[in-house]
């Protein structure tokens, strides 16, 4: 049995430090408005039902049938709720070590690699709370690996490619937002099957291929999809340059903290520096170099370029918006991986300097590891707390509790009313703030009607800054 290198035993050293801080935050972490809308209206029912819901952007089709499944097993609470996102991340990470290894041997190129993907706050976020994208990325991984492994090996390979096939169409499944890497992904392959393998079997492309990955996301979506409208994809940047901005700004600056750090210097560069890369990835590309050695910048590079042309086009063509934020989590693990492969490329000159680029960002991104609330959703992180609060304040009796809040807290207090069997608690619906009640749960913004109700604050999170009030007790 071959020895591992230090830069793998780091590598899997920091895999499962990774995983175990994302279970941490599943089991403690309240549970988020989205997170609570999908089982609210979705993972609370029947899978039959699941597929035959007309289509919404919450509902991640085989992500909320995992969701529902795993509940059936182990009932409601906010890590059962979050199961198929930690496995989907622990596949996700498992995946960025095995294709690092594949692409970057097993040296320290591997292992910053390796680390870049591992740490990265933003992606970090979705491997554990329960959305599909953490699924969804490493299922593309899964496809990306099976591909790069079959373009390496001297003999066209159906198996490989029957698994790849399945995972970029079980990765769309989990996430429609995957289907434009998926399909560069699939474009970009077959062009390199056949111009640089000259080994394409028209054929068993499409029966091996094609065909297997596109019945299995049919399967799932086709019965939500048919009856979606233009108006349920809303969630959108309308500029490259907002897009951009959107994925840089949480991927380098998570935290508030390191926003105001280095956000005032770093940001107006951005511009500058992923033009240096463009230069230096397209110059990788031009160095020649034999296949092998070239494959991983074609395949991640080349996805890369043509998801980008995929969204400009489908912007020009019908106005569709560009990514904003998590929707577009995979050009972040993309542009990664494709700026490890232009590295690898390169003589010693160019690996020092962007060591000592890599260096500040590894050192960035491990700096704002937390085991705290999920940075998307920090303005409801306090609901689980409140709601325990009341749990205990309203005691053992018989009559109606009825809860006085916006909205836009609604969806998580609602979940937590079925988690605790809070039959006492009135289902909230409606915009409710105003209402005469036994309790109320307050945004600051909602700060007023503490004044105007003459209520006693029980309560104010550190963290989500939400507040729980009750009226003043009349003597």
């Amino acid at each position: 049995m071959r020895q591992r290198t230090v830069a793998e035993l780091l590598g899997l050293t920091l895999l499962a430090l990774v995983f175990a801080l994302n279970v941490y935050r599943a089991a403690v972490q309240s549970c988020t408005i989205d997170e609570a809308f999908t089982y609210n209206e979705f993972a609370s029912k029947p899978i039959a039902q699941i597929l035959t819901l007309p289509y919404d952007a919450n509902n991640q089709v085989l992500h909320t049938i995992l969701c529902r499944w795993v509940m059936k097993f182990f009932g409601v609470s906010e890590l059962s709720l979050r199961i198929p996102s930690l496995l989907g991340g622990l596949l996700f990470l498992t995946m960025c070590y095995r294709l690092c290894r594949l692409y970057f041997g097993n040296g320290w190129l591997f292992l910053v690699t390796f680390s870049a993907l591992a740490l990265n706050p933003f992606t970090l976020d979705y491997l554990s709370v329960a959305r599909g994208y953490g699924l969804a990325a490493g299922l593309l991984l899964v496809a990306i690996d099976q591909l790069s492994r079959h373009l390496l090996e001297p003999e066209w390979n159906g198996r490989r490619l029957t698994r790849a096939s399945f995972a970029l169409g079980l990765s769309v499944a989990a996430n429609l937002t995957f289907a434009v890497p998926a399909l560069a992904m699939a474009l970009v392959f077959l062009h390199l099957e056949m111009w640089e393998r000259r080994r394409l079997r028209f054929w068993n492309a499409v029966n091996q291929f094609i065909l297997p990955g596109a019945v299995a996301a049919a399967v799932i979506l086709l019965l939500p999809l048919i009856r979606a409208t233009r108006d349920n994809f809303y969630f959108g940047s309308p500029t490259i340059q907002e897009s951009v901005l959107s994925l840089a700004t949480p991927a380098l600056f998570h935290h508030q903290t390191a926003l105001a750090a280095f956000g005032a210097w770093l940001l107006p560069a951005l511009p500058a520096l992923l033009a240096i890369a463009a230069i230096m990835v397209l110059g990788s590309l031009l160095k020649g170099g034999t296949f092998p050695r070239k494959m991983p910048l074609l395949m991640t590079g080349g996805t890369l370029a043509l998801s980008f042309a995929i969204l400009a086009g489908a912007h020009w063509a019908t106005g569709m918006l560009y990514p904003h934020s998590r929707t577009g989590l995979y050009l972040v693990v993309l542009f990664t991986l494709a700026s490890g492969s232009a590295v690898l490329l390169w003589g010693t000159p160019v690996r020092v300097a962007a060591a000592a680029v890599a260096a500040p960002v590894l050192i960035l991104f491990a700096a704002q590891l937390t085991t705290g609330p999920y940075n998307m959703w920090v303005f409801d992180s306090g609901t689980k707390a409140i709601v325990n609060l009341i749990r205990s304040d309203m005691g053992t009796g018989t009559g109606n509790v009825h809860v006085s809040t916006s909205q836009f807290l609604q969806p998580s207090l609602n979940f937590y009313r079925r988690r605790y069997h809070l039959d006492r608690l009135m289902r909230l619906h409606g915009d409710a703030i105003d209402r005469p009640a036994d309790y109320y749960i307050l945004l600051p913004e909602d700060s007023a009607v503490i004044a105007a109700r003459h209520l006693t604050v029980v309560y104010r999170d550190p963290v989500s800054t939400q507040i729980l009030a009750k009226p003043q007790v009349k003597h």
